[in-house]
């Protein structure tokens, strides 16, 4: 896993913990394609974060994975299609830090790891967009 940094701007902004969606709904490695796609589909989201056992953060799959597997979703594993190693956010990284990699990597939503890399939460563009339409910062 790669840990995203980006020097905060000040400690009084709020932090990832402040407007992460916890307790993410996820898939583990061995979930086919058509089943995430579903899980996607019902929840309204583009990105679903890949897990372990112990909720361990592995990967995360995607609208584009699934799109480029089309025709083979039902046969294709989360494995072989998934992000490994994504780039990932700590609940201490403030919003605007977020903001920052979400643009730069170009990604719709970043998994949120603790320490060990357990999988805390995820953070999405529409979360930071509802911030900013909150009037918070």
């Amino acid at each position: 896993m790669m840990l995203a940094s980006a020097v905060p701007m000040s400690s009084d902004l709020m932090i990832v913990a402040d407007l992460m969606t916890r307790d993410p709904v996820t898939c583990v490695e061995t979930d086919t394609l058509d089943v995430v796609g579903e899980l996607m589909g019902r929840g309204g989201f583009r990105g679903v974060p890949v897990v372990d056992d112990a909720d361990r953060l592995l990967g995360i799959i995607t609208e584009s994975d699934l799109r480029e597997h089309k025709g083979y979703l039902d046969r294709t594993k989360v494995s072989g299609a998934m992000t490994e190693e994504p780039v990932v956010l700590s609940p201490e990284q403030t919003v605007s830090a977020a903001a920052g990699i979400l643009l730069e990597k170009k990604v719709n939503a970043l998994p949120v790891v603790d320490s060990d890399g357990g999988l805390v939460g995820i953070v999405s563009v529409s979360d930071l967009l509802r911030v900013l339409a909150s009037g918070s910062s």
